[in-house]
């Protein structure tokens, strides 16, 4: 799905936190990455919410039991079908599977 031309762009979790592990260490471009372990990456998505003006910061990247994310998917024309973009299982929503075609969430 990523490779798909007509793809304008993603918002996911790992975004957030790649750009928080580079403001962390003084905006260097160099740590515009994701950490090596699940520690880091709680403790950036920690920094993260303590810091946020806003109340529930990845309310709208993660479930409210924060065991599963959301990822949005922009598409640059509206003239091509895209998957339904549900929130989560359970929902009557729908998920898009790894070759990128929706799939109804059970």
């Amino acid at each position: 799905m990523l490779a798909d031309p007509g793809l304008g762009g993603t918002k996911a979790i790992p975004g957030v936190v790649r750009v928080v592990n580079r403001l962390t260490h003084n905006d260097d471009p160099r740590w515009m990455q994701l950490p090596d372990n699940a520690e880091e990456v709680g403790g950036l998505m920690f920094a993260y919410m303590a810091s946020s003006p806003i109340p529930g910061a990845l309310k709208e990247f993660i479930s409210p039991d924060e065991n599963e994310a959301n990822m949005v998917f922009f598409y640059k024309g509206t003239t091509r079908p895209t998957p339904s973009t549900g929130w989560w299982p359970g929902r009557g929503g729908h998920q898009a599977d790894r070759a990128g075609r929706a799939r109804a969430a059970h």
